[in-house]
């Protein structure tokens, strides 16, 4: 991964590196993390330029980590508001369908496929 981003500017690439890290987080089950993760990635992309699809990916994966933690219900509904989202724009369909297959795994109810 350094190696493929050695001539680009880390700034530029946060939301890409913090996307694979917080997913890798995720799959080992390893919440904390994610959680820590989340907030680092806010905090050094703030007031910054980030790729869309990859900011919603790394907000649905934290917003299911709390929900798993918490069982909040207003990390459903923001998981929701993002999956409303990503299913308006074509562009994000893959987004939609890893973070509405995510949902489905855990059992949140959101909108309909």
């Amino acid at each position: 991964l350094l190696i493929n981003y050695q001539q680009i500017p880390f700034q530029k690439l946060y939301d890409s590196l913090f996307v694979n890290l917080l997913i890798g987080y995720f799959s080992l089950g390893n919440y904390k993390q994610v959680i820590e993760c989340y907030r680092r990635y806010e905090k050094l992309s703030s007031g910054k330029a980030k790729i869309e699809e990859n900011d919603l990916t790394i907000k649905g994966f934290y917003y299911v980590t709390q929900w798993l933690l918490t069982e909040r219900e207003q990390y459903k509904e923001k998981l929701q508001e993002i999956l409303l989202h990503a299913k308006s724009k074509p562009q994000l369909a893959p987004t939609y369908k890893i973070l509405k297959e995510l949902s489905t795994y855990y059992s949140l109810k959101t909108i309909p496929a």
